[in-house]
């Protein structure tokens, strides 16, 4: 069984890895692929479009800080898998947490996809539906939604 565990290092995030990594450890031989997209907030959109016309290396700083941390919550989230016998993958894909992860699954050919009910961003939850749902209608596949 192949597992997409999407994650954005968030506690509800953490606490759906460690529902897919129990899983993991009873499936026996499951593929495990671990989704953080790197996506901007809209504090740092801002930050990149101020430092446009003032410094490209600016720009360069703040797309370097996403980069790291997608990569911290993906191998803490990574970790969780140790001792279960799954192979882990991990990916990093750029654009629309909610659009990548169902891009991924796709391509992957995932069985289910594991994703925490809320995320890092509970604002842009009020005003666009949270990934989870957005996730959850858009997937080819089953969906556990871990609260």
């Amino acid at each position: 069984m192949r597992l997409l565990v999407a994650t954005d290092g968030s506690s509800h995030a953490l606490r759906a890895a460690r529902a897919a990594a129990r899983l993991a450890r009873d499936l026996r031989e499951a593929e495990v692929v671990i989704v953080c997209v790197r996506h901007l907030t809209a504090t740092e959109a801002a930050t990149v479009g101020a430092t446009a016309a003032t410094g490209y290396l600016d720009a360069i700083g703040v797309a370097a800080e996403v980069e790291s941390t997608a990569e911290r919550a993906s191998a803490t989230t990574a970790a969780m898998f140790d001792g279960s016998g799954a192979s882990v993958t991990r990916r990093h894909p750029r654009g629309r947490p909610a659009a990548q992860i169902v891009d991924v699954a796709k391509a992957v050919d995932a069985d289910m996809i594991v994703i925490g009910r809320r995320g890092l961003n509970p604002v842009g939850e009020l005003f666009l539906g949270s990934v989870s749902q957005q996730v959850l209608h858009a997937a080819p596949c089953p969906v556990l939604i871990v609260p």
